[in-house]
């Protein structure tokens, strides 16, 4: 497995007990991480067997990527007579990693998608975007399987990729609904209406047009809190924002949290502005925790969150139709209860043991 998470070198962290777990279901489980910034080289055995092996290949480069690429054919070569497989977290700088081993050394080659790279937002995002969705465009056809998180992202590749529907395998990231985390209290006096937002604070996930969109909320609903969990580039950027917009006392910046489970809790309303998503997992936690939730046309927008139907979804970057469809919410408690009841009904959940069997499965073996 080819990953450029590098919360995966954290021990406590939830990405990398998923990783731990998926040693169950093979003998040997080699994972390599290009990401972060952590030093020198690190090998990590882990997993209930003993039996996965995390390799930190250095921070994001291509120097980083040519040692991936050389140490997954050591790899391989060691294990000639095993069935192999090499599973890459994007169709980008991992996936080309992936598909030239896969054409040097014949293994099996999974492409992993978790972001909508056909979303005309991440194309305009950066030149770099625009060059790994080319790359995206020439390899996927090439690789044996694919693993998407939502129907979403599946019908753009058959649609705008050409890519055969029978490779492709719907899994989102499986999500531990019952974890024995402990509960943090937050303080928030009990007449605030709570908009709760919870993601990495970063261009993409488009804040900035909320906390605008929270100024003309705010004028109508004096009570109103928008409470903010996350971190990123754009911290600063928007606590300025908000300072700038007088939105101070609206609005609570809460850092990275691990358990989000109190501010679900405490929560009114679930919102999330991205320009585009893969799925939305901070959008299903919600709808567990019974949040109605309002959002852009994104990720599992039209599949799990239906307009009018179990929430409100509106166009990406429409500020207009946003602040209607908050204010509609605030002021009607009844639709709240309507759509939050309606997307935890449609709600599919699996156990941890039925998701590592589709995973496994997703890899064709």
């Amino acid at each position: 497995m080819i990953s450029r998470d590098a919360l995966i070198m954290r021990h406590a962290s939830e990405v990398r007990r998923r990783i731990e777990s998926y040693g169950d279901l093979f003998k040997e489980l080699h994972v390599l991480v290009v990401g972060g910034n952590l030093g020198s080289i690190q090998v990590i055995r882990a997993g209930s067997l003993k039996n996965v092996v995390i390799h930190y290949m250095g921070k994001s480069s291509i120097w980083s990527l040519f040692k991936a690429y050389r140490k997954s054919i050591n790899i391989f070569n060691s294990k000639k007579g095993d069935s192999l497989v090499v599973t890459t977290q994007d169709p980008f700088e991992t996936g080309l990693v992936g598909w030239l081993l896969k054409k040097r050394l014949g293994v099996v080659w999974q492409a992993q998608i978790h972001t909508d790279f056909n979303s005309v937002f991440f194309k305009k995002e950066s030149l770099k975007n625009r060059v790994r969705v080319l790359l995206a465009s020439f390899i996927l056809p090439l690789a044996d399987s694919i693993r998407v998180m939502s129907n979403r992202i599946k019908k753009s590749l058959i649609e705008k990729n050409n890519i055969n529907k029978s490779i492709i395998k719907v899994l989102p990231v499986w999500i531990d609904f019952n974890s024995k985390k402990g509960i943090k209290k937050i303080k928030v006096a009990d007449d605030k209406f709570v908009i709760l937002m919870a993601s990495r604070l970063t261009k993409e996930k488009n804040i900035e047009m909320a906390i605008k969109v929270l100024g003309g909320v705010a004028r109508k609903y004096m009570n109103v809190l928008m409470v903010i969990v996350g971190e990123g580039k754009e911290k600063n950027n928007l606590e300025k924002l908000a300072a700038d917009l007088n939105l101070k006392k609206h609005i609570m910046f809460e850092g990275w949290q691990d358990d989000l489970r109190a501010y679900f809790k405490r929560a009114d309303l679930y919102l999330l502005t991205s320009l585009y998503e893969g799925y939305g997992r901070t959008v299903l936690e919600a709808v567990y925790n019974k949040v109605p939730v309002v959002m852009t046309d994104v990720g599992v927008a039209g599949e799990i969150i239906k307009d009018r139907e179990s929430g409100r979804v509106v166009p990406v970057y429409n500020r207009i139709l946003l602040e209607k469809a908050l204010l509609d919410l605030i002021k009607d408690g009844e639709a709240r209860g309507k759509y939050s009841n309606e997307a935890f009904n449609s709600l599919k959940i699996m156990t941890k043991n039925e998701y590592l069997e589709a995973f496994k499965n997703s890899l064709d073996l």
